[in-house]
């Protein structure tokens, strides 16, 4: 069956392989660049995400995250052009062991949650999760 052909054509498609699903550790790729982003920790693969998204544009947040002084800001800057496509990302997917191999997509950031689809290259099917808790809910399992 493989990636549905909706995730595959969207830009904002990104992969993530999971190296120790106790630790959420892993990396993040995008199609825009060849080496990987390294995340450790949840709190990590929401900022990996988030930076990305913001750098990308799209979809753009439909509320903005409140800052208080003192906070840490996302510390992961996308250099992204749209127009930049340096690889298929699907290609580099199917190299991973099944287990640790999803592809992710997000469709809205609404009410300053994510919605979208993921899909388990294990059980080769795409499952969708309207906030981050059914997310990684779908990743854990």
């Amino acid at each position: 069956m493989g990636i549905p052909v909706r995730m595959r054509r969207a830009r904002n498609l990104m992969a993530i392989v999971l190296d120790s699903k106790e630790n959420m550790a892993g990396r993040f790729y995008t199609r825009y660049d060849t080496e990987p982003v390294e995340f450790n920790g949840v709190n990590e693969f929401f900022h990996v995400v988030n930076g990305f998204l913001d750098a990308l544009g799209s979809p753009g947040q439909m509320y903005r995250y409140r800052k208080f002084r003192g906070t840490k800001t996302n510390k992961y800057k996308f250099n992204v052009f749209r127009g930049d496509k340096v690889h298929d990302l699907t290609d580099g997917l199917e190299k991973e062991e099944p287990d640790k191999a999803y592809a992710l997509l997000i469709h809205t950031r609404d009410k300053a949650t994510w919605q979208g689809a993921v899909y388990k290259k294990a059980k080769d099917k795409s499952f969708t999760f309207k906030n981050e808790i059914e997310l990684l809910n779908i990743l854990y399992k």
